[in-house]
């Protein structure tokens, strides 16, 4: 079992054979456990996590996630009554 050291600012280091015998490459979300006697390490995210949304790199191509927060009718009923309303005031005269 490799022995690591914890640096001045708390991180280790996994070494690489390590992480490429479990498949964790850079971004990989590791889960700590502590499970009393010790921490353990393992892939995924922990319960009730929500996922990453924004711009990122998925299979070597840059995407970007993002999540709908309302109904598509509510969003396009406002943006309806927002154009009519900016409507009304250009023929009123604002």
């Amino acid at each position: 079992m490799p022995t690591m050291e914890l640096d001045r600012f708390g991180r280790v280091v996994i070494p690489k054979p390590l992480r490429d015998r479990h498949g964790w490459k850079p971004g990989t979300a590791l889960v700590i456990v502590d499970d009393g006697d010790g921490i353990r390490l393992t892939a995924g995210e922990p319960a009730g996590h929500e996922p990453a949304r924004g711009l990122m790199v998925q299979d070597g191509r840059l995407v970007y996630d993002a999540a709908w927060t309302a109904p598509a009718e509510d969003a396009i009923a406002r943006a309806l009554a927002d154009d009519r309303a900016e409507r009304d005031r250009r023929l009123a005269g604002g």
